[in-house]
């Protein structure tokens, strides 16, 4: 399993890391994590990623238009967003993200 992280904030990546390998551990399965924290290298990245975990940091300008962007380039790409504001849930599901989780995770 190919896994994107696509975060600006230290605070968020670095446990949010750590989870996703621990998970990956525990159920016994091979998963290859790869870290962005610049957001074209990962529009610009050929890898066919299997889960975004993307995070509404103060660097991602717009997250849901990015959202909207990556959705039209790989329709089937699984993502999940990460934010400290609760009302983007709401402006999140048109956009067929498969989960939201809340800060502090």
């Amino acid at each position: 399993m190919k896994i994107a992280i696509l975060s600006t904030e230290k605070k968020t990546l670095n446990p949010l890391y750590k989870a996703v390998a621990d998970y990956s551990l525990k159920k016994l399965f091979v998963s290859r994590i790869e870290v962005f924290t610049d957001v074209n290298k990962f529009l610009n990245s050929s890898e066919d990623f299997d889960i975004l975990f993307i995070d509404d940091s103060s660097r991602v300008q717009n997250v849901l238009n990015l959202i909207r962007q990556i959705r039209n380039e790989k329709p089937m790409l699984t993502i999940v967003l990460i934010s400290d504001n609760r009302e983007s849930v709401y402006d999140a599901f048109p956009l067929k993200v498969y989960r939201f989780i809340l800060k502090p995770f």
